[in-house]
């Protein structure tokens, strides 16, 4: 950033100010995306949870039938809980990829606010005025001022001017 100021401390200070503006304004705008982002995740976790809690639901009657040395169960039976462990470890994988890709939003480093990555520093010559600017613009206004007082003070100008048409030579 660049801004001015009449001294190196006045610009130092609008800087800083300037800097403050935008670092504000940049948390406003990054405070809905990473409370949109941590809902989310929160979100999915429960789901996630919740298909577990499920799993571990789908597994109970298997592990009771297997404990209890039965193998009475019926074939049906069997190909709807391992249908359902399939469905079940599918959502489970989909809501796993789904956190990680909502953990690696809200890393730090994708969600920064702005900073500054170095101290403000203020140069020891002054960028504006340039000293050369103000002798040209000097130097102009001084030739045509003198070019207007020398008409003004100029007789015969000022005889042809009222309509005397004579000029001693």
């Amino acid at each position: 950033m660049k801004v001015s100021g009449y001294s190196p401390e006045e610009a130092q200070a609008n800087l800083s100010a300037a800097f403050q503006i935008l670092q504000n304004e940049h948390a406003m705008l990054l405070t809905p995306s990473v409370t949109k982002l941590k809902n989310n995740l929160a979100d999915v976790t429960a789901s996630l949870k919740k298909i577990e809690d499920e799993r571990s639901a789908i597994l109970e009657p298997i592990k009771k039938a297997n404990s209890a040395g039965t193998i009475e169960r019926k074939f049906s039976e069997s190909i709807l809980l391992a249908s359902m462990l399939k469905s079940n470890d599918t959502e489970t994988r989909a809501f796993r990829d789904q956190i990680n890709s909502l953990d690696e939003q809200l890393s730090p480093y994708r969600t920064f606010n702005t900073k500054a990555v170095t101290e403000i520093y203020v140069p020891k010559p002054a960028a504006y005025p340039k000293k050369i600017i103000g002798v040209l613009i000097g130097l102009i206004l001084g030739c045509l001022i003198a070019a207007i007082w020398s008409l003004i003070r100029d007789k015969d100008l000022r005889e042809l001017l009222r309509g005397n048409s004579a000029i001693d030579i």
